[in-house]
């Protein structure tokens, strides 16, 4: 196993990936919420990670709305939008 490799990841991990470590973990439907809207309120999270946000949260109008107007946000093509709903 090259654990070289494994330390650099550790030291310099991506931006935003705390908040997609943190929103796989074993968290209540609650905290998944509450922490969305930590990271949706963060001008620094990057767009793969509102857009997992996004696919785990459309229901929830709020969430979205605030998504929607965070500056790394990419809109999904109305086609795929259309197949979530």
């Amino acid at each position: 196993m090259d654990t070289k490799n494994m330390k650099s990841v550790q030291r310099n991990p991506e931006p935003g990936s705390e908040g997609f470590i943190a929103m796989r973990r074993g968290l209540t439907n609650q905290e998944k919420r509450e922490l969305a809207f930590r990271l949706v309120d963060d001008p620094r999270t990057p767009s793969g990670l509102l857009s997992y946000i996004e696919d785990q949260h459309w229901k929830d109008r709020e969430l979205m709305e605030k998504l929607r107007r965070h500056p790394s946000y990419e809109p999904k093509p109305e086609s795929l939008r259309r197949i979530m709903e």
